[in-house]
């Protein structure tokens, strides 16, 4: 078994706060899923994955934990299905089976982890200044845009008895590795779903003029040529009605969180520049390989 390889975000958490997201380094997987993959769900041996999981939670017991600290840890995997739901985790909840379906965790109990799996999704994970609440957000194009940030910040928010969206400048969000805006290409279905969300009502917002700026045109990556001059997987699923719309761009998965955050009233965000697809030794990416491992972010509060 390899030793596992972790990214810790940088950025000025409480020291109880404990984060974390590994690579695809370390574990018993092989194949495709060579060598660390975390995911239940991707056709690796499941003896694998569970070898996997616990090598990450003995890791984390022992070299991340505080030196004294006596609390017992409960991985909140999750069933994600790209939703908007967000679920809380406490230490009176009476077990971690089976996982939840949710696309994000929050917790204000020390020992239980939120955590997300990726392999091209953001992860972002958030924790506030004072270090009483903590959470782990999935983040693909399709749950961004139907508000899973708008609402893990306020189920956050609400946690924190934060009175308004000013508030929460006191919460701190770190993007985790996703895939890059050279390499994550998309339909005009994409580009409008994310206008639209980023729409104000009445004058042209600052929000909508950054969503556009997420976006540049992409002409070589047409549909009728995608298999040529990119793989098929890098391009995002286009709606059915408008297959026959020829229009790529190029997306920046990053910026657009970063706009939601920031529209939350979240203004200290860490992390980024990361692309998993460009990186095939540190990270696993489904746009990449199709089949293929998935990494965990994860976050806790220590005692």
């Amino acid at each position: 078994m390899q030793a596992l390889e972790l990214l810790c975000p940088v950025w000025p958490a409480p020291a109880r706060v404990r984060a974390g997201v590994t690579t695809r380094v370390g574990g018993v997987s092989s194949g495709p899923f060579s060598s660390f993959n975390l995911g239940e769900h991707v056709q690796d041996d499941a003896e694998n994955v569970r070898t996997n999981r616990q090598q990450l939670a003995d890791f984390c017991a022992k070299e991340m934990s505080g030196r004294n600290s006596q609390t017992p840890h409960r991985w909140r995997w999750l069933e994600q299905t790209h939703s908007t739901k967000v679920s809380e985790f406490k230490s009176s909840d009476p077990n971690v089976e089976p996982a939840v379906a949710s696309d994000a965790g929050i917790s204000c109990s020390a020992g239980e982890v939120c955590v997300v799996l990726t392999a091209d999704c953001l992860p972002i994970l958030l924790c506030d200044n004072q270090g009483k609440c903590v959470g782990a957000i999935h983040a693909g194009w399709r749950g961004l845009l139907d508000g899973i940030i708008d609402n893990t910040v306020q189920a956050m928010a609400s946690k924190l008895a934060l009175a308004s969206t000013k508030d929460c400048r006191n919460i701190y969000a770190w993007l985790g590795p996703a895939i890059g805006p050279t390499k994550f290409v998309v339909g005009n279905d994409v580009k409008k779903r994310a206008c639209e969300y980023f729409s104000g009502s009445g004058e042209f917002s600052e929000y909508e003029k950054g969503c556009l700026e997420a976006f540049a045109p992409c002409p070589e990556a047409n549909f009728n040529n995608a298999g040529q001059r990119e793989k098929p997987a890098l391009i995002a699923p286009l709606a059915a009605e408008g297959r026959g719309d020829t229009i790529r761009y190029t997306a920046d998965l990053y910026r657009m969180a970063t706009l939601a955050l920031h529209r939350c009233g979240i203004q200290h965000i860490y992390g980024g520049g990361f692309c998993t697809a460009s990186d095939a030794q540190r990270f696993f990416s489904y746009r990449r390989d199709g089949v293929t491992g998935r990494m965990a972010s994860f976050i806790y509060l220590d005692d």
